[in-house]
């Protein structure tokens, strides 16, 4: 072996060392030893199957390659065995090639990354920045465990994938057979989330089914929730079943379909289809129930019959609520709104044309026994309602088909019919009972209140009426319990009260009107008509009457008090007329009085006439005698006229012009009254609500004759229109009137009140009978002082039995007895 000890090769040579040996290179050559060793520590070996760099220690650069600057370009390490390419900083390409053509492995240091080239130079495998670029398919055999961020655009794997933290796949997973994905605790299994922010969908689970030949009934997805039974079985315990009802294009239908396992058998309960959302679609015996926070069962509906419960797990009927709630209703129905015709309850029963007596309502104890009833009237073909009270079925209260109300009568035949024929009781009874108290409310003077009111009205121009009665009032008593006497038996009791600080204009025990406005009437005009019939049966012990009128006045007021007061206005012929089988008695509105009988005074026998003195004060019992018309003091050969007398003790007083001027209307020479032709002017004005209820009103108008009378015409309340359950108008709406008040005037057409003016469209009446001409020298602004009052006025007893002050001139009169030691009874003729 040839050795250099301390020599030099020129660095010009080109070729340091070339061994020209037919064998070659052997495998135990040493080309460069670092000391004499024999071959023990070379610093470099070259031989047929390797090439050697052994450095005599460990170093970081045992091996180096450099560029011409001396930069090392590619550095083997042996005390940490690594290979370097480059220098930190500055970078350095590195390329591996393979045996097929255009095949690499390429270290980009410019662009920092690494890329595996394949088949004709296409990028397989591409990894920069951190970011892992497959261009071709993964096929990996084993598991991949993924602790970071996977981001797969398409994977197939053979085999298992465990990741540790989280799978990101921004593309589509498409897997040609089953995925199972399984936990060991109790961590989400699967999780969907899309972290849009917009107001779309968000995640979304797609179940598809895409078939080439789509048909109905086609299953579109089941998801099964399953485990085991106790006998290590597999059950499907749940499931959610979606399925095509109709493919037809346009009118699709689809089903989905809830099941549960119920007693070993899967048992569908509830059903999403066309024909809406069922519960218990295939008629299964399965209970649906509510439950609220307060109530197991506040929806219940029985499986086994159908019967829907509200509060109750035990219906016994169709629909049954049962609540325990206290001052409160068990049930509401409510169509709300805020207009009219809302319909809100709707009961169907009976035949299809008929109700018959049907029951719609019953109500009764908590034990369930019935004690009242609303049913349809039986032999109601158009309709009809009764209420029942009785065990016996009858109707206590009936409305029929025509709106004829009943009570007591199940087949009423007036609007409203109260009738009890079989009246059993010990006690009293009342058939109508009608009480009202008012106790509040800030009601005026418009303001009307009515314990009864009834109108009828005949506004039929086809038809006409035998009778037409606002009233028809009886009591009728056949027989009563013949040991026994009852009080009293009244076909009509009317009573008006006041007391307390009651303050109003009159008070009418009874208020009569007839009214006649037009028409024409045959024979009689009534205000009032009362007849008395008494048969030849009855027994009366005491008076009968036609009218008894009692007035029984405590009132301290100094007001004038009246039986009988009787008032004639226009054309009014007589005040009374006493009739049998002709005319007995009459009083005429002239002041005429005729009688067929005996006028007959019980306690004065005398007839007497006023005669004024020339303001002598004449006492009463003297004699007096007529001086130039005039009466004075008689004295003794005077031609005797009559004796003073007292008002109140003359049967009969003449000349006395007790209430007005003796000549305000004119007479004849003979005092025949003149009579003359008139007219009355009539017309009405309306006026305001304070003037109608004004007190102290003139009813004359202020004129002679006149007739003022105020009226009050109702206005209209405001009803809506009545539609039928479809919306039609049945009857309109009507607007409110509200009331309005009128006064009519009616006077001689010559006595118009002073100022006023009767209008151009008033009624001029023509007068058939005639009216008393009143005298022109009469002056109505004068008071008239009644002749009774004026101090030379006396009443003087003419005829007939007279007391006579003793000691007065008695002339040809004859005594009849003493009265007292100071008056004598004298007849004096």
């Amino acid at each position: 072996m040839a050795k250099l000890e301390g020599q030099t090769i020129a660095a010009s040579f080109d070729q340091v060392l070339i061994v020209d040996h037919a064998d070659g290179i052997s495998a135990s050559l040493q080309a460069v030893e670092s000391a004499d060793t024999d071959g023990a520590s070379s610093a470099l070996k070259i031989a047929t199957n390797k090439v050697e760099v052994i450095p005599a220690s460990d170093d970081a650069n045992a091996f180096e390659v450099s560029n011409a600057a001396g930069a090392p370009q590619l550095t083997v390490a042996t005390d940490t065995p690594a290979l370097t390419v480059g220098v930190d900083g500055t970078g350095a390409d590195v390329i591996f090639y393979s045996g097929t053509a255009g095949d690499n492995f390429t270290w980009d240091a410019s662009e920092e990354k690494l890329t595996i080239t394949g088949t004709d130079g296409q990028t397989a495998l591409d990894i920069a920045d951190g970011n892992l670029v497959v261009a071709d398919d993964v096929d990996i055999e084993g598991d991949i465990d993924v602790n970071g961020t996977a981001n797969l655009d398409v994977v197939d794997i053979d085999g298992a994938v465990d990741m540790s933290s989280t799978l990101q796949v921004d593309g589509a997973i498409t897997s040609s057979a089953g995925a199972t994905i399984t936990t060991a605790d109790n961590l989400d299994t699967l999780s969907l989330i899309s972290t849009d922010a917009d107001d779309a969908i968000g995640a979304n689970l797609r179940i598809y089914r895409n078939s080439g030949s789509p048909a109905n009934a086609d299953n579109l997805g089941t998801i099964d929730f399953e485990g085991r039974n106790n006998n290590s079985q597999d059950v499907v315990y749940a499931q959610i079943i979606t399925q095509i009802n109709d493919v037809a294009d346009g009118v699709e239908d689809g089903i989905i379909s809830l099941k549960a396992m119920v007693n070993g058998a899967s048992t569908e309960g509830m059903r999403f289809s066309d024909g809406g959302i069922v519960f218990n679609e295939l008629s299964n015996d399965i209970d649906f129930r509510v439950e609220s926070d307060n109530a197991t069962h506040a929806l219940f509906v029985q499986g086994s019959d159908g019967f829907v419960g509200i509060g109750t797990a035990s219906p016994t009927s169709k629909l049954h609520v049962v609540a325990n709630v206290a001052d409160d209703y068990a049930a509401l129905i409510h169509n709300d709104g805020n207009d009219q015709n809302r319909n809100v309850l709707k009961l169907l029963g009976g035949y299809d044309d008929n109700i018959g007596n049907t029951v719609f309502l019953a109500f009764a104890d908590g034990n369930g026994t019935e004690h009242a009833w609303i049913q349809g009237a039986v032999s109601a073909a158009d309709g009809g309602l009764a209420i029942s009270t009785t065990t016996d079925g009858a109707a206590n209260f009936m409305v029929d088909e025509n709106g004829n109300v009943g009570i007591g009568d199940s087949s009423p035949d007036a609007h409203l019919d109260v009738e009890d024929t079989a009246i059993d009781t010990t006690a009293g009874y009342t058939g109508i009972g009608n009480i009202h108290t008012k106790t509040a409310g800030a009601s005026n003077a418009s303001d009307l209140f009515y314990g009864l009111k009834s109108h009828i009205t005949h506004n039929d121009t086809d038809g006409f009426f035998d009778e037409f009665v606002g009233a028809d009032i009886r009591a009728v008593s056949t027989t009563t319990k013949a040991s026994e006497e009852s009080t009293n038996l009244r076909g009509l009791y009317l009573s008006a009260t006041m007391d307390g600080n009651t303050d109003v204009g009159n008070i009418y025990g009874s208020y009569v009107f007839t009214n006649v406005d037009g028409g024409t009437v045959d024979t009689n005009v009534f205000g009032m008509n009362v007849d008395v019939d008494i048969e030849s049966a009855a027994a009366i012990t005491g008076e009968t009457y036609g009218i008894r009128i009692g007035v029984d006045d405590d009132d301290n007021s100094g007001s004038t008090c009246m039986n009988l007061m009787l008032a004639a206005f226009s054309n009014v012929e007589h005040f009374i007329r006493g009739w049998e089988t002709e005319n007995r008695i009459l009083f005429t509105t002239a002041g005429d009085g005729y009688w067929d009988g005996t006028g007959d005074n019980g306690v004065a026998a005398d007839y007497a006439e006023y005669f004024e003195s020339n303001g002598e004060v004449i006492p009463i019992g003297n004699s007096v005698t007529l001086v130039d018309g005039k009466i004075k003091q008689a004295e003794e050969g005077d031609t005797l006229l009559g004796v003073i007398r007292p008002h109140d003790g003359v049967a009969l007083v003449g000349n006395s012009a007790w209430n007005k001027w003796q000549e305000k209307y004119l007479t004849d020479d003979y005092g025949t009254r003149i009579m003359e032709d008139y007219t009355l002017t009539k017309w009405s004005e309306e006026i305001t609500f304070d003037e109608y209820i004004a007190r102290g009103k003139d009813e004359t108008g202020g004129a002679m004759s006149g007739r003022v009378k105020d009226e009050k015409v109702e206005g209209i309340k405001a009803k809506d229109a009545v539609l039928d359950v479809d919306g039609n108008e049945l009857e309109p709406a009507v607007d409110a009137v509200p009331d309005t008040y009128f006064r009519e005037h009616k006077y001689h057409s010559d006595r118009l009140p002073d100022g006023v003016t009767a209008p151009d469209d008033a009624e001029v009446i023509e007068i058939a009978k005639q009216r008393q001409k009143l005298n022109p020298d009469y002056d109505a602004t004068k008071t008239y002082v009644p002749r009774e009052e004026r101090d030379e006025w006396h009443i003087v007893g003419l005829l007939g039995q007279i007391p006579i002050t003793k000691g007065q001139p008695t002339g040809t009169w004859i005594k009849m007895k003493d009265v007292s030691d100071t008056v004598e009874m004298y007849f004096v003729k």
